[in-house]
């Protein structure tokens, strides 16, 4: 029947308590082979696994079943077995990151309050994987998508471009007041 390989990818929910952080964590499989129909097989790129980070208290080997799509019939691997390393949780703040502008399809000037152009980012995991972290692997960005011009308070969101998946981030100053000014003010008036 028709198959394909896949990467198994791990999703962590949850923090975990006692003040400890994820250090690392070891997969015994990287890959498996799903079985389905053409149809369901072009639709799928990964199948995941899921940990609740909450009920990790120390080291530990745990076992997490994969969770297989909706159409997929079986998988030659159904079971993941991980080995997971915790360490003391610290915190530091990256100063001084730039904010973008994500969907300005209208190419409105926004003008933000205070004309800040850069915000603070708290990063918080274990000792070696926060350390090799600064503000050129943080994207902070405003979302413009849908908005007209005026006033508008914005979450700011944030991406990071960091391999390690194992560290949190919070943005010092959640949402930020912006005035978007479009040509024109209105929809086909035209200033001669």
């Amino acid at each position: 029947s028709p198959h394909k390989a896949v990467p198994i990818v791990l999703n962590i929910s949850g923090e975990v308590p006692n003040d400890l952080a994820i250090e690392n964590i070891s997969m015994d499989q990287q890959t498996t082979i799903i079985y389905a129909s053409e149809e369901v097989l072009n639709s799928i790129e990964q199948v995941d696994i899921n940990v609740d980070a909450s009920t990790l208290t120390r080291d530990t080997q745990i076992s997490v079943p994969v969770n297989l799509p909706e159409g997929v019939s079986s998988a030659d691997v159904t079971m993941v077995n991980l080995n997971i390393t915790l360490a003391a949780s610290v915190t530091k703040v990256i100063e001084d990151v730039p904010i973008n502008y994500q969907n300005n399809d209208n190419n409105y000037a926004a003008v933000i309050e205070g004309n800040e152009t850069r915000v603070s980012v708290e990063v918080s995991g274990t000792q070696t994987n926060i350390e090799a972290i600064d503000a050129d692997d943080l994207f902070v960005y405003i979302d413009l998508e849908g908005l007209e011009p005026g006033e508008h308070t914005i979450p700011l969101e944030i991406q990071s471009n960091s391999v390690n998946n194992y560290v949190t981030y919070n943005i010092l100053k959640p949402t930020i007041k912006i005035t978007l000014v479009g040509e024109g003010q209105g929809e086909g008036d035209t200033v001669e």
